[in-house]
């Protein structure tokens, strides 16, 4: 049966395919896919995203999100830096 997206984000290439989701758990796949969602808002791979709008999007505690980040660093799927 066909599936319809609609206005929602699309995945990177082989999200899930390469085992790459599995391999982040689902917390962390979670938070990359909200990551993902803000780039698509911004219509840009380069955005801020703070820790409390993100909690407000995966309905996750913030004190996560350093650890997930970590992850996804050492993944090479994001990139990125605090502010000053």
């Amino acid at each position: 049966m066909p599936v319809e997206i609609g206005k929602f984000s699309m995945m990177p290439s082989k999200f899930f395919g390469s085992g790459t989701a599995a391999d982040l758990g689902n917390s962390a796949a979670l938070f990359y896919l909200a990551l993902c969602e803000h780039a698509n808002r911004n219509k840009r791979n380069t955005f801020k995203a703070s820790d409390l709008a993100l909690a407000s999007d995966t309905g996750m505690g913030e004190r996560s999100f350093s650890a997930f980040r970590q992850k996804l660093l050492k993944k090479g799927l994001i990139s990125c830096q605090r502010d000053k």
